[in-house]
């Protein structure tokens, strides 16, 4: 039985005006934020069922209030009813595909199905939901999910079918296109198809943003793909591709992979049979560097080298 909103104000939520007779809203609380508050409460003091009875009967309101939708569903995998859990999920994501909790929603149903240990039944359910928000907003959240229990279920095929979908969508069309094509990179290379791997990795390097104005926007795995993308060139000798790209990643200041772009963009120059720019190149990881993770293989690449022995090339630490 649920419990009378108003007992659940006065006794722990909102402290003020509260007594036989009186009817207290405080300041900026609607009475559906006011009533939510009140299950909220429930679920806080450990009474899932009773929370779970409100937010439902809120979501099936006229008008319904959403967010209680989403909590309908988050409260029942708390209490352990996973299916019940996965089903609201996805009730709430096809009657509000433009709702800001609904990729969350899609997320918190494939989740469900995976503690079930249920890949197979959450890929039909979630195939279902993406007919249904076809052309909506969380269209690419579903997809994405649905690659995701693919992976799980170790159909690589299949994941990659599902990611595809979003990328040839466009980059501009979803906000998962980015990880979609890294992944999709990624399963190239597992499988050795560098051809692919190749052409995946230029679509994702022309995806780049820069503005001169404001800012430049990179995916966090864009100088991954520049050191990818380099080292394929260097397999396969063409080294003046693989030094560019090295060397772009070299001087791209906010990255991370700094150094391995100095690193291997020396090991090019010395199969070009350039020793002195090779030289100079470990010369700015081994003395600009200190923190460098490629450090040892930097002073290790200088020593065999013979960098110590060159004039005009400084490696005080090469013997570190």
């Amino acid at each position: 039985m649920k419990t009378p909103i108003a007992s659940l104000v006065c006794t722990g939520l909102l402290i003020a005006g509260c007594g036989s007779g009186t009817r207290y809203t405080p300041p900026g609380f609607t009475p559906q934020e006011l009533e939510w508050e009140g299950y909220h409460e429930e679920e806080k003091a450990g009474r899932l069922d009773e929370a779970a009875d409100g937010y439902e009967s809120m979501c099936l309101a006229d008008p319904p209030y959403r967010r209680a939708c989403y909590d309908h569903a988050r409260v029942l995998d708390k209490a352990g009813e996973k299916l019940l859990c996965a089903q609201s999920a996805a009730s709430f994501v096809s009657r509000f595909p433009g709702d800001a909790l609904a990729p969350t929603g899609v997320k918190l149903a494939g989740r469900c199905y995976l503690d079930m240990e249920r890949a197979q039944d959450g890929i039909a359910a979630l195939e279902e939901l993406a007919a249904d928000v076809k052309g909506k907003d969380a269209w690419d959240s579903v997809v994405y999910r649905i690659a995701k229990l693919h992976r799980s279920a170790q159909d690589t095929e299949s994941e990659e079918h599902a990611l595809e979908k979003i990328v040839n969508k466009g980059r501009w069309e979803s906000q998962l296109w980015d990880n979609s094509i890294w992944r999709l990179i990624e399963i190239s290379g597992e499988r050795g198809d560098i051809e692919t791997e190749r052409r995946r990795l230029k679509k994702f390097l022309d995806s780049r943003e820069r503005s001169y104005l404001i800012a430049s926007y990179n995916f966090r795995h864009h100088d991954d793909a520049l050191l990818r993308l380099g080292k394929i060139y260097f397999q396969e000798n063409q080294l003046e591709k693989a030094r560019a790209l090295f060397m772009e990643l070299a001087k791209w200041k906010t990255s991370r992979m700094r150094d391995d772009g100095y690193l291997w963009a020396a090991k090019t120059r010395l199969r070009q049979g350039k020793q002195g720019k090779a030289c100079r190149l470990l010369a700015r990881i081994i003395e600009k560097m200190p923190a460098a993770n490629t450090m040892k293989e930097a002073i290790e690449l200088a020593r065999t080298s013979g960098c110590d022995q060159m004039k005009g090339v400084q490696l005080t630490t090469v013997d570190q």
